[in-house]
């Protein structure tokens, strides 16, 4: 759907495609997507894929581990899931470099973060516990929602100033770290 229009005044003429208000444009002006914006959006879904290749070898500790136990498989698997967080954390990092901010405005993005907050809480309880049990159903669902993050081609939203407040940052912080300990704690 197009919008035209002319104006008597100044004698402009404008036209804007509806879906592109939304999207990083050239200085963030919403204009539609600049080249470095494009270049920083494909660069971080190749950053998430390359960390759901890391944690797809988590999945398959996992399922391996259903069966039998593996000390080598629980070192590579935990090797391959500290990558994969270093992966992700690069592509959460440049999605709020070309942002400002964390957009939780679109499933893509919510996926992503929480993948990455149920792993971290994965990784902080093996260090405290030097356990890797919760990882049977830890890593299925990081992989599950990495997978849907990394398949989705859409770009990042800029957010309205008015959901910039650092209460609602706060309230979705504290809601996907809850989420993570929940998955943990299940």
């Amino acid at each position: 759907m197009s919008i035209t229009g002319t104006c008597d005044l100044s004698n402009c003429y404008c036209t804007f495609r509806k879906a592109d208000y939304n999207h990083l444009g050239a200085q963030g002006q919403g204009i539609g997507p600049s080249a470095s914006g494009l270049l920083s959006f494909v660069m971080s879904i190749f950053w998430l894929r390359i960390a759901l290749g890391f944690y797809g070898v988590g999945l398959l500790y996992a399922l391996v581990a259903i069966t039998r136990t593996s000390d080598l498989l629980n070192r590579v698997a935990l090797h391959a899931s500290y990558l994969g967080m270093i992966f992700h954390f690069v592509s959460l990092t440049e999605g709020v470099l070309l942002t400002g901010h964390v957009t939780m405005a679109m499933v893509h993005n919510s996926e992503s973060l929480l993948a990455f907050l149920i792993m971290a809480v994965f990784m902080i309880t093996y260090l405290l516990y030097k356990t890797t049990s919760p990882g049977i159903i830890v890593f299925p669902i990081v992989f599950l929602l990495t997978f849907m993050a990394a398949t989705r081609q859409q770009p990042f939203l800029i957010m309205s100033p008015g959901m910039r407040t650092s209460w609602l940052v706060a309230h979705i912080s504290l809601i996907f770290t809850g989420y993570a300990a929940l998955v943990l704690s299940f």
